[in-house]
């Protein structure tokens, strides 16, 4: 014997079915709730969707964090140099941290050099402090990469070595 069953029994039996879910009652699209005037198999059909795009956008983030900025788009990476000078003062401010080195160039002139460093949560856990980076006064020797832009300038520090012949290594060479 074969049962036919009409639209208005399909439709119970459709709405049954999302009446409860086995991870709660969301989504509840019955004749109670009105899913804003949609059908239930419009209302299922717009929490797919909301499921899909907050999966691309849970995976997709991490691209954005990753893309913040690195170290070979601001400066020369392949070619370091080295220059001597006095340190003047630093900012220990987030999210990287800034020395100013006074350097004398060729001709006798006096040039600041604002130079990048890591940010201060990572040199406060390598156990530096801003007085044990701008030191005692004396010259010291920093190896940098120079600002890709072409700004004068401006560096990133990967070492400083101090008068006294300690140094910090603060960035791979």
């Amino acid at each position: 014997m074969r049962v036919r069953l009409d639209n208005s029994r399909l439709r119970q039996l459709h709405r049954r079915k999302f009446q409860s879910s086995p991870h709660g009652t969301w989504p509840r699209c019955n004749a109670d709730v009105s899913c804003g005037g949609l059908t239930a198999r419009k209302c299922a059909m717009n929490y797919k969707s909301f499921s899909v795009l907050t999966t691309l956008t849970l995976l997709l983030a991490p691209l954005g964090v990753s893309a913040h900025h690195s170290l070979a788009a601001e400066f020369r990476t392949d070619n370091p140099i080295e220059i001597t000078g006095v340190i003047t003062d630093m900012e220990w401010i987030n999210p990287h941290s800034y020395l100013f080195l006074d350097v004398t160039d060729e001709a006798g002139d006096v040039v600041s050099w604002h130079l990048e460093l890591l940010p201060t949560s990572m040199l406060r856990k390598a156990g530096l402090t801003k007085e044990l980076m701008i030191g005692d006064g004396r010259p010291v020797t920093v190896r940098i990469h120079t600002a890709r832009d072409g700004t004068a300038t401006l560096g990133y520090i990967l070492k400083i070595t101090y008068a006294d012949g300690h140094y910090y290594q603060l960035a791979a060479e």
